[in-house]
């Protein structure tokens, strides 16, 4: 690729500071001017703007760190994560699950220089206390960087992997992440390179556009980097440079901060506890030491923060869009009659599947839970919610009216016991299998097939739309 200068365009959001400019034009964004400290206010908001559906928050006063802002909760809601990608409530998820579903890509464009690599600290002059790092729980102690997106990339340079990770701050230049799990990228990755006896180069961007926050998520094929999802989503090719301690490393040219180091091969540090997905604090783990080596960032850099604990919140709800897409993905070539998938919680615990009603059979459901349970997207689902297509398995009404109407235990409901599970999972403690094992549930939501459908010929009790309705609705603002 041909190196050009970095230029900042006016659509998609190029950056962060777009973004910000994005929400505020809509009236999504809110700028807290009252001072706040990094440990527990700046978490507390966070939980409670998504458990209420708030704006994105930009704190301009923390306290005892004054050049610097703190934002987070940008594409905590759906109506946000449809503004990032240009489009409509009703059309943003499925856009998504088209790209990923044909597995549209973009490779990057690479430029010369980007804002970042202006103010760059190096040696002694690193010192990760020097950054706004809130903490997230009560016990959390030193605090972990949440919205960190790391880079690696393998020895042979031919595959770069890019996901959101959380760093424990272990010291003014050192990190630990948990990031050696053989199932994921990452941990695949660093392998590689410990099996080398070699250090793994790694650079962590904080700050950046919202779909590269999107795209860091996607669980993308062996091999390939998540980056270039990002040019079929946005329309035109992500700005990336190169890093220029780690030159085989492409950074977006969008970054606020970036941090540069490499993964001790064999040194480990105790870290622990963090605020985990589920809800719960994790044990404590010997994980792999992170030495930092460089701290780059624009000036007057914005940091970017990601409460985690129990759902809602930001990283969850990125994680379900994404899951979603990846499910449907794998799933419609196996069993074409999926029509929408829907991740209801706890990054795919419970799932919620639609079927093309008319093309239901003796036996889809089963089939279909088979191959849910057999594809990597589906490999946590422990609860599993099959809807006919008359149903958006996205509301909540919708998947209780079915529960109540059109289910019944003694017949469409059946659990496959001792599967592999999560370990973060406390309910795994109680079943017989122990830690790691889990149940699968499958709940069949669907209109029950001929003899028994008898009861639904009567039809729904439900008004005509008129156009006079339909005008009435649209002069209030509800889309039909």
């Amino acid at each position: 690729m041909k190196a050009t200068e970095f230029v900042k365009k006016a659509t998609p959001c190029r950056d962060l500071r777009d973004w910000l400019a994005l929400l505020e034009q809509h009236g999504q964004l809110h700028r807290n001017r009252e001072p706040v400290a990094l440990r527990n206010d700046i978490a507390y908001v966070s939980q409670q703007v998504a458990a209420r559906s708030g704006p994105a928050v930009l704190h301009e006063h923390i306290v005892d760190y004054p050049a610097w802002r703190v934002v987070h909760d940008g594409m905590t809601t759906p109506s946000r994560m449809a503004l990032a990608l240009g489009l409509g409530p009703d059309q943003y998820a499925r856009h998504v699950f088209d790209v990923v579903a044909d597995d549209r890509r973009i490779a990057p464009q690479e430029v010369a220089s980007a804002p970042f690599q202006e103010l760059v600290m190096t040696g002694d002059s690193v010192d990760l206390t020097a950054l706004p790092i809130p903490t997230t729980s009560a016990y959390e102690n030193p605090p972990y960087i949440t919205a960190g997106i790391s880079h690696v990339r393998t020895p042979d340079g031919q595959w770069q992997n890019i996901a959101i990770r959380r760093y424990q701050v272990q010291g003014p230049n050192t990190l630990t992440v948990l990031a050696m799990k053989a199932a994921q990228h990452e941990g695949q990755i660093l392998g590689r390179w410990f099996a080398r006896g070699e250090p793994a180069p790694v650079a962590i961007v904080i700050g950046a556009d919202p779909l590269y926050y999107l795209c860091a998520q996607m669980p993308a094929p062996d091999g390939v980097s998540e980056y270039e999802y990002w040019g079929a989503l946005a329309g035109e090719p992500l700005q990336m440079v190169r890093s220029r301690q780690f030159p085989e490393l492409l950074l977006p040219a969008s970054a606020e901060i970036v941090i540069e180091g490499y993964y001790h091969p064999t040194e480990r540090l105790l870290e622990g506890p963090f605020s985990e997905f589920p809800g719960f604090h994790s044990g404590l783990f010997y994980l792999p030491r992170l030495d930092v080596t460089s701290v780059s960032l624009r000036p007057d850099a914005i940091y970017q923060y990601m409460y985690m604990g129990r759902e809602p919140t930001e990283g969850h709800n990125l994680d379900h869009l994404v899951y979603a897409a990846s499910m449907y993905s794998q799933l419609r070539t196996v069993v074409p009659e999926i029509t929408d998938v829907a991740v209801l919680g706890t990054e795919g615990f419970t799932t919620a599947i639609a079927i093309r009603k008319s093309r239901n059979r003796p036996g889809l459901v089963r089939q279909l839970a088979m191959a849910v349970r057999g594809s990597r997207a589906g490999r946590l689902i422990k609860n599993l919610l099959v809807v006919d297509d008359d149903l958006n398995p996205r509301n909540l009404d919708d998947i209780v009216w079915a529960l109540s109407v059109r289910f019944q235990g003694s017949r469409d409901l059946f659990v496959v016991d001792d599967l592999p599970g999560c370990y973060l999972d406390p309910s795994e403690q109680s079943t017989t299998g122990g830690v790691g094992q889990t149940s699968f549930t499958v709940m069949d939501l669907t209109e029950p097939l001929a003899p028994h459908n008898d009861g639904y010929k009567r039809g729904l009790a439900v008004p005509r739309c008129t156009d006079t309705a339909t005008a009435v609705l649209r002069a209030m603002g509800l889309s039909i």
